[in-house]
């Protein structure tokens, strides 16, 4: 977790600049918005408590699409016992897909 003001501050802004993207990256792979919108926030919880962990010289949108998926996965297996869902590896592919989507 951020120590300091302008830690936080650098959280804020990084996150400002690409929730946008992060979240449309979730919502492609979970279509419900509300389960999309539950994945974000967990994904942010994430992103905040391991910030001190991100090297501030790399792609934060990177690092967070990396914790995004492992949200969306997490959900789409707790999901697999109860529903039919898509195999992990179409799923995979999918992410990858979408990793490697030029940004806007």
């Amino acid at each position: 977790m951020p120590q300091d003001m302008k830690e936080n501050e650098l959280f804020l802004s990084l996150l400002v600049s690409h929730q946008k993207r992060i979240y449309a990256y979730i919502l492609s792979l979970v279509p419900r918005i509300t389960e999309a919108e539950d994945i974000m926030q967990q994904t942010t919880i994430a992103m905040w408590k391991k910030f001190d962990s991100f090297e501030t010289n790399s792609n934060f949108l990177a690092w967070g699409i990396q914790i995004a998926k492992y949200h969306v996965f997490k959900f789409r297996s707790r999901q697999a016992k109860n529903h039919r869902i898509l195999e992990p590896e179409v799923l995979e592919k999918i992410s990858e897909s979408q990793q490697n989507r030029p940004s806007n």
